[in-house]
Order: structure tokens, then C-alpha cells, then sequence
């Protein structure tokens, strides 16, 4: 958290670009982002084009089921705020616990 200030993220997305177009690359995927969340600013600082992509979420009879974003889960949202107040080693600890049971 010391660091966030220097924006480290900064250096590591410019070393992954540097690497993949030293290697010939045209076209790097940034991945998925929710449209206007912080990813997908970042990302956009840095040049990505936003593409539409489907998104699904089925349930267990393949049904489709309405997505849902953090904003409209209470539960997820006092999550967030919690989770930046947390020290760094109990993230890194709880955390893939809790990746697996959020985004299923």
C-alpha cells in the first residue's frame, strides 16, 4: 500500500506490452473489464479498445440468469469497503477462499 502511490501497475503493464511487441505482437488483450469500472479506465489509459463481449451467467439447468453487478449487492459493497481496510497478508490469505464463492 506504501507503493500505490508510484503506481506500480503502471510499470508492469508497460513491461507486458513491451515484451509481447518485441516479440511481434499486433494486438494485446487486455481481458474483461466491467464497462467504466477502474480496470477498464485504466486499461483504456493505456490505449485498449473496448469491444462488446457476451457476457452470460447460466444457471446449474442452463437457464440464463440475470447478471448482476457489485453495485446492486449490498453484501458485496460493504464487502469492498471492508476489504481495502484489511491488512495485506489476511487478504492474501481469505482471498481465494472468498474468489471462489463471489464469482461463480
Amino acid at each position: 500500500r506504501s507503493e500505490r502511490r508510484r503506481c506500480p501497475n503502471n510499470q508492469i503493464y508497460w513491461e507486458a506490452l513491451r515484451w509481447a511487441v518485441e516479440r511481434g505482437a499486433e494486438e494485446v488483450d487486455f481481458g474483461r473489464s466491467p464497462r467504466q469500472g477502474g480496470t477498464h479506465r485504466f486499461k483504456v489509459g493505456w490505449g485498449a479498445q473496448p469491444r462488446e463481449l457476451d457476457w452470460r451467467k447460466l444457471g446449474a439447468d442452463g437457464q440464463k440468469l440475470p447478471l448482476t453487478t457489485l453495485g446492486e449487492s449490498p453484501v458485496l459493497r460493504r464487502l469492498s469497503r471492508v476489504w481495502t481496510q484489511l491488512p495485506v497478508p489476511i487478504t492474501q490469505w481469505i482471498g481465494p477462499i472468498l474468489r471462489k464463492r463471489i464469482s461463480n
